[in-house]
């Protein structure tokens, strides 16, 4: 449930949506720097930044038994490209994100020691690399 209210900008009346009743922020950012698997003992690919956030409070349980499910989503930017995806949260402390963006599956997992994995489908992309979180 949301907690609304009205704020006097000039002349109009403006919505003003404060936080959750679900409570404070709980956002986690993920940074990392992704890289193609290399053959060989020297590899010069460059790492491609890849930034997602988890905000805790999507997954927080209805307050009422008649709310509509919650959508859950996070703005991803990889390299020069962003699209929004659905966060994914696991028991073990794996992060990561799901999305089907212009009929390709795109899948990133983060491990609990920050080694991700970056996976989609069609032309075949994998990258690896190393992920910190912050906040």
């Amino acid at each position: 449930m949301r907690i609304c209210d009205k704020v006097n900008r000039g002349m109009f009346w403006v919505p003003l949506t404060l936080a959750s009743a679900a409570g404070p922020a709980s956002a986690e950012r993920v940074y990392c720097e992704m890289v193609p698997p290399c053959a060989g003992a020297v590899c010069a690919a460059e790492a491609v930044p890849l930034r997602f956030e988890i905000d805790h409070n999507q997954f927080a349980p209805p307050v009422d038994a008649k709310e509509p499910p919650r959508n859950k989503v996070t703005l991803v930017a990889l390299g020069d490209q962003q699209f929004r995806a659905e966060p994914i949260v696991m028991e073990d402390g794996t992060l990561g994100f799901w999305a089907h963006v212009a009929g390709v599956d795109h899948l990133m997992t983060m491990r609990p020691d920050g080694l991700g994995t970056y996976a989609t489908t069609g032309d075949m992309l994998f990258l690896t690399g190393r992920c910190e979180v912050t906040g």
